[in-house]
């Protein structure tokens, strides 16, 4: 079984997949230069529908519970 690739090949790896990936979905459209910029995430705004889920909604459930937890411990 070969050995897995290192940590840095990874993320390198991704990236390049990434930006490949927006410069095909973006050149037909004249957009190429904005492709390699935006790559790391893609998305055209920070509405509610695009942006961060966080901003608008506030945290997740998840997150929620935690800080539960967590005021919980601090006060008892």
């Amino acid at each position: 079984m070969p050995p897995p690739p290192s940590k840095r090949a990874l993320r390198r790896h991704h990236r390049a997949r990434r930006l490949r990936r927006a410069i095909r979905l973006y050149t037909g459209r004249g957009l190429e230069s904005w492709a390699r910029k935006n790559f790391e995430h893609l998305q055209n705004c920070s509405c509610w529908m695009c942006g961060h889920r966080r901003k608008w909604s506030g945290p997740t459930p998840q997150e929620r519970r935690w800080a539960d937890i967590q005021t919980e411990l601090s006060e008892g």
